[in-house]
């Protein structure tokens, strides 16, 4: 039945179907012209019924009168007269209810010749009844003449009735014969009719079956398709099909493999896209995906911008191979990225072993930020420790500003990049960590913009007018990431650091040598204190300088 399952086939046998539907359609429409023929038969079949039903009578009465007629004639009773008037009455009656009737030609033709032999037979009893009340001589022989007329009469209209009956059953057995043979005919075609009709559904059913079935089950699969829950099981049946529905099911399988496939690589796509330009960079330049993304889409408004490195990492990597220098810096950088994204900023770009961050939304991420950074390298500084290596130190510059970050570049390479004088004080600023010997430092106008600046571990270091830029800035050492003992020693020298730095800048330098010397007497590692103190130092027994205003004058970056 291969033949069967082919699509072409199956259409021709619609179409044959259709064909014969169209031909039962028409042999049911001339079923019921052929019912309502029957019932024109049916019809004339009572009409000639009647019609002998009348003929019959009138026959029975006609008799009648000529018994009851020659009855009066020998008996000479009355009685008999007044009946066959009264039949002849009846049998008149019959007649013209039969010539009412009469739909030929012929039977008026029967009906009148018959009547007209009524007449003459009516006329010849009239006679026979003159001749008998004259009461001539010869009665008797002018009434057995007049009788003998009046048989002849009679016999005619007699012989009449009884042809016209007969015609009348002839006529009648020929209706009634077309009538079953036209009820036989009209059954055996309906009969006909509603086999053929029946098969013609089964069979329609059946191919309809054949090709809407794998319709509506590739109409689902296109529907699990759009939600992602396509399954190859649900077309499985239909791919062995050797007809078009089976070659289209195979050809909407392997569309969908082949979707399903680059669904897949473009998924994958994205994921390393990620590693390049991360969400967080496509939600900040409002674009949906990274193929939205142009040359020259940017975002500019104020912001916290924050750059970081490793302390002293050129040395550091001069004692170690190429490939040791890559792992560490990888290292590194799979610890403290992550920090960046759960305070909601990302990452610009690497600079080596450091980095670019922004942080559009709140400035206080960028602070929380550092913290964490600190006290993870604390964490791999324990590790570092336990395999007998040296730990890190990393310098953190956090400031804000207005900025404009967005794409750079060409149309064949593109990155993501920061540009305003704000970032490369930031860069300055992560410089002079190195300067302070301290890990973090903010600007005071990234301290303004802080919702509450009590909660954060900090000090004042005072103002540096960094490369470049011709205001002082003041700066801040966020310290509240650092070692507990750190801390510590911070919080207790904090008071002393700040009143050496005040008087340091205002050019009491006296005050200011004996207040760092304070702090260094706790806190010996102080670096920022052992600064001032050398600074105080030298210019303690120098002329004070014209403007004094303790500005420490960066002279490189």
């Amino acid at each position: 039945m291969r033949w069967f399952t082919n699509l072409k086939t199956q259409n021709k046998l619609l179409l044959a179907f259709g064909i014969i539907a169209l031909v039962g359609a028409v042999t049911t429409g001339w079923s019921m012209v052929s019912v309502l023929r029957l019932q024109e038969k049916i019809r004339q079949v009572e009409t000639e019924t009647l019609d002998l039903v009348d003929s019959a009578k009138a026959q029975g009465y006609f008799l009648r009168r000529w018994i009851d007629s020659k009855n009066y004639l020998l008996t000479d009773d009355a009685y008999y007269s007044g009946q066959y008037k009264r039949y002849d009455e009846h049998m008149d009656t019959y007649l013209r209810r039969a010539h009412l009737r009469a739909d030929t030609i012929d039977k008026n033709e029967d009906l009148t010749t018959l009547e007209k032999n009524q007449e003459e037979y009516a006329a010849a009893v009239a006679d026979i009844e003159t001749a008998f009340a004259s009461g001539d001589t010869d009665a008797a022989t002018a009434v057995r003449r007049s009788l003998d007329e009046a048989d002849g009469k009679a016999d005619s209209v007699q012989a009449q009735l009884e042809a016209m009956l007969f015609k009348r059953e002839l006529n009648l057995q020929n209706l009634v014969q077309q009538v079953r043979q036209q009820t036989r005919n009209t059954f055996i075609l309906g009969l006909s009719t509603l086999v053929l009709l029946t098969i013609l559904v089964v069979g329609s059913a059946t191919i309809a079956n054949q090709i809407t079935e794998p319709v509506m089950h590739l109409t689902n699969a296109v529907a699990a398709l759009e939600t992602n829950s396509y399954d190859p099981q649900l077309l499985e049946k239909y791919t062995r099909r050797r007809d078009e529905m089976g070659k289209l099911t195979r050809s909407f399988a392997a569309m969908v493999e082949s979707i399903t496939k680059s669904a897949r690589e473009r998924e994958l796509f994205l994921q390393a896209a990620e590693r390049f330009v991360p969400d967080q960079y496509l939600d900040f330049l409002e674009k949906p995906s990274l193929i939205d993304v142009k040359l020259g889409d940017h975002v500019s408004a104020e912001m916290a911008v924050m750059f970081s490195d490793i302390r002293g990492f050129t040395t550091m990597s001069e004692d170690m191979s190429p490939q040791e220098n890559f792992d560490f810096v990888n290292t590194y950088l799979q610890m403290v990225s992550p920090i960046v994204q759960r305070y909601d900023g990302f990452i610009v770009k690497f600079t080596g072993d450091g980095m670019m961050a922004i942080f559009p939304y709140a400035v206080d991420d960028a602070v929380k930020a550092g913290i964490e950074k600190e006290k993870q390298v604390e964490a791999f500084n324990a590790e570092l420790h336990r395999k007998g290596l040296p730990p890190i130190q990393i310098g953190i510059g956090v400031h804000t500003g207005h900025m404009m970050v967005g794409m750079i570049g060409e149309e064949m390479r593109m990155q993501g990049d920061a540009f305003s004088d704000n970032v490369n004080l930031t860069s300055r600023l992560e410089g002079l960590t190195k300067f302070y010997g301290i890990s973090m430092i903010i600007s005071e106008e990234t301290l303004l913009r802080l919702q509450k600046p009590v909660r954060y571990q900090m000090r004042y270091l005072g103002k540096a007018q960094v490369k470049g830029r011709g205001q002082p800035i003041s700066l801040y050492e966020v310290y509240e990431g650092a070692p507990e003992s750190l801390k510590q020693r911070r919080q207790q020298t904090k008071a002393d650091f700040e009143r050496g730095l005040k008087a340091y800048m205002t050019g009491k330098f006296t005050e200011a040598i004996a207040c760092f010397g304070s702090v260094l007497q706790l806190d010996p590692d102080d670096k920022t204190a052992t600064l001032y103190l050398e600074r105080a130092t030298a210019l303690l027994n120098q002329p004070l300088p014209d403007n004094w205003d303790g500005v420490e004058v960066m002279t490189s970056k």
